[in-house]
Formats: structure tokens, sequence, C-alpha cells
């Protein structure tokens, strides 16, 4: 790849490693966003309902084009494991 800071070579993989620790299988809610330098969020992927086994790992692919006017620098990846408790409204 040549260097160009200012360039998206896509595809990019980033590997977010996550082992699930409870003792127990439970259904969580995944959020993955990635935010530019400023902290702004460009991209959002929710994966509602996703099993987790114990000890097991998930793998999720995420993918975002980056528009012409995207700002340059520094991205965030950011993953949120929520895990659903009680009724939702």
């Amino acid at each position: 790849m040549p260097n160009c800071p200012a360039c998206f070579w896509p595809p990019f993989v980033v590997p977010l490693p996550w082992r699930h620790s409870a003792n127990q299988k439970q259904i969580v809610l995944v959020d993955i966003e990635i935010c530019d330098a400023t902290g702004k969020r460009v991209s959002q992927t929710v994966k509602d309902n996703v099993s987790f086994t114990a000890g097991k790992s998930q793998s999720f692919n995420v993918s975002w084009t980056a528009s012409a006017a995207a700002s340059k620098g520094s991205y965030t990846v950011k993953v949120g494991i929520f895990r659903l408790v009680g009724a939702r409204c």
C-alpha cells in the first residue's frame, strides 16, 4: 500500500477480539461504531439478539466506505456489548 495518509484502501479488517467470560449462554446486543478524530460517529452497526456461548469468541463483519468529504486523520472503532435484562418497551 502506498504511503498515502489521506487515502483509504478498503477493505480494512480490524480484529477486535472479545471473549465472553460468563458461565452461561447470553443473548446480547452488539453496537459497533466508527468515530472520526473529533469523536463524531460516522458509522454505526447494531447486531441484536446475538447469542454468546461461554468461553467462545465471536466475529462480526462491519463495512464502511469513507466519502470524499471524510475527515483526514485517525478513526476509532468502539464496541459496546449490552446484555438485555427484563422486558423491552
